[in-house]
């Protein structure tokens, strides 16, 4: 009897009687956690300092133990419950310093599973992609409690820290709806999201670095099913090395945005594709294939009209897209090579008929140009004469002058 109301006593806010607290002992673990779960709940109302926890959690451990009330509830189990609730109030530090060390009964596994679960919680309620406020900051502090070699750590830091990269750029799924980390990890798809970061921003392909940085965090932290083990097996390599397909495959995706407006870029990154294609095949693994199979983007970039490019330069690149086209494609490159060598040489043709014509003309002119000389000679030298001449000789001389000038 002294027990049950030892517990009474603890258990006031519960509002129970004794009768209820008699029948709490052959309740079962439910409905015996519902009542400490409330107790903990009345408890604890906002804020409390460490102090405060540390003698509310050993009163309810000495209780538990003395007492027969709760004979369903383990010690594992109230550390369960403790757990969460001191997860729900945002008590990361506590738990980091105090209750793993001192209140803690759960296995390391099943600490790390409640973990987890809260952080993904936290992850998929997020209403924006900061990490500085909300839900997702909340997230990046839980997360901390796992160990950092954990998968789940990796995962979720990775997916976080590309949260706040994509929020460097206009990105939405749908308009008038801003982007979510829920929405971030349901796309599933790395690609598709670059993909889309390319479509809303002008001239993004010319950040490669950036973006091959938030593609690896993607990759990172999505489940990577879409994701081949080739490309998985490149991310951790720079994206200047020739030998990273996953940075080859994300500057064939570039290059497809680029082509439409962009000609010098796309030309200087096909020369380096192609050039890096044909020096590596028989280096590095799936390389000459992943350009191959690009070909027509390549191809496309000879096609468009540019008013500022010269054939000379489509000509060149034309020559080389030839080394890596699959075969049963090679007649259109070279109809194409061949049309532009018509044009280049109807071009020479013409310049060249322009230049003789210029020549003729400028022979004409240097013609005349002596008559007229010759002409202003005469005339100088018969006014001089004139000028020096006899009244009696003027009449004569003048008409001999006005026929010589003539």
């Amino acid at each position: 009897l002294i027990e049950i109301i030892n517990v009474g006593e603890i258990l006031y806010s519960n509002e129970l009687t004794i009768i209820d607290i008699i029948a709490l002992e052959n309740a079962s673990e439910s409905v015996q956690t519902e009542q400490v779960t409330k107790y903990i709940n009345n408890e604890i109302a906002g804020d409390v300092s460490s102090k405060k926890w540390k003698l509310l959690l050993s009163s309810i451990y000495s209780t538990l133990k003395k007492s027969r009330v709760f004979n369903k509830i383990g010690d594992d189990k109230l550390s369960e419950v403790i757990l969460e609730k001191l997860l729900n109030l945002k008590q990361y530090d506590f738990i980091l310093t105090v209750f793993r060390n001192e209140f803690n009964f759960l296995s390391e596994e099943r600490f790390d599973e409640i973990i987890e679960a809260h952080c993904w919680s936290l992850y998929m309620n997020a209403t924006n992609c900061d990490p500085k406020i909300g839900s997702l900051k909340n997230c990046l502090k839980c997360s901390e409690l796992l160990p950092h070699d954990s998968k789940q750590y990796k995962h979720l830091n990775s997916l976080i820290e590309a949260n706040s990269k994509i929020m460097d750029w206009k990105f939405y799924f749908k308009a008038g709806h801003p982007v979510t980390p829920k929405d971030i990890i349901e796309c599933d798809d790395p690609f598709t999201i670059i993909r889309r970061i390319l479509e809303l921003n002008e001239k993004a392909y010319t950040y490669t670095g950036d973006l091959y940085y938030l593609l690896v965090q993607l990759i990172n932290g999505l489940s990577n099913d879409k994701i081949d083990d080739l490309f998985e097996e490149n991310k951790d390599k720079s994206c200047d090395d020739e030998s990273n397909l996953l940075a080859i495959k994300l500057k064939l995706i570039l290059l497809e945005f680029s082509v439409v407006n962009d000609y010098n870029f796309s030309f200087n990154l096909s020369k380096d594709l192609i050039n890096n294609a044909i020096q590596n095949k028989n280096k590095v693994d799936g390389l000459y294939d992943l350009i191959s199979e690009s070909w027509f983007t390549f191809f496309q970039l000879t096609k468009n009209e540019y008013p500022e490019v010269m054939i000379e330069s489509n000509l060149e690149l034309l020559s080389d897209i030839l080394l890596i086209t699959p075969t049963e494609f090679n007649n259109s490159v070279l109809e194409h090579w061949q049309m532009l060598n018509s044009e280049k040489e109807t071009m020479q043709q013409h310049t060249a008929t322009k230049h003789v014509e210029t020549s003729k003309h400028s022979n004409v002119a240097s013609s005349l140009g002596d008559v007229q000389a010759r002409l202003q000679r005469s005339i100088k030298s018969s006014a001089d004469e004139l000028i020096n001449a006899n009244g009696a000789d003027i009449g004569k001389n003048i008409i001999g002058w006005i026929v010589g000038a003539n």
